[in-house]
């Protein structure tokens, strides 16, 4: 998820001085001004709220962004290499598309049940906890998924 700041809302980079900011806010305003663009209220009240928020407070808000990306950086919060001992299962189901997927269960620390689709590379995030977990299903043909 890529998270849609002031500055693309502008389409200035995070660099940009206040005088190019500015002259970005008058030129995007005037592009989705309501009146010339019948529809555009939600990008037009974006585009003012962006500009307000650069305009008298931007120290804090690039502090917040970099305090968001160092978040994200350090999103796993658990790695995690499975085998079959460590899990439940297989089950057979059938996902979105159609496909008949392999899940193996593994139970987090905090005692939640997370489901583990195996070729599965995003992060699982336990509905019981904070945890994040980096979860590598062990392919080795002995006693690993």
């Amino acid at each position: 998820m890529t998270l849609t700041t002031h500055y693309d809302t502008l389409q200035v980079s995070p660099g940009a001085d206040m005088e190019t900011i500015k002259a970005a806010y008058h030129r995007a305003a005037l592009q989705s001004h309501p009146d010339k663009r019948p529809g555009g209220e939600d990008a037009f009240r974006n585009i003012q709220l962006a500009w307000e928020c650069l305009r008298e407070d931007r120290k804090a808000y690039d502090e917040q962004l970099l305090l968001q990306k160092v978040q994200s950086l350090n999103r796993v919060t658990n790695a995690v290499r499975l085998r079959k001992e460590d899990c439940t299962g297989p089950e057979f189901v059938v996902d979105e598309e159609g496909q008949d997927v392999q899940v193996w269960y593994f139970t987090c620390r905090c005692g939640h049940e997370l489901d583990i689709e195996v070729g599965e590379r995003e992060p699982v995030d336990c509905p019981g906890c904070s945890l994040i977990y980096d979860i590598t299903m062990l392919q080795d043909s002995s006693s690993d998924l």
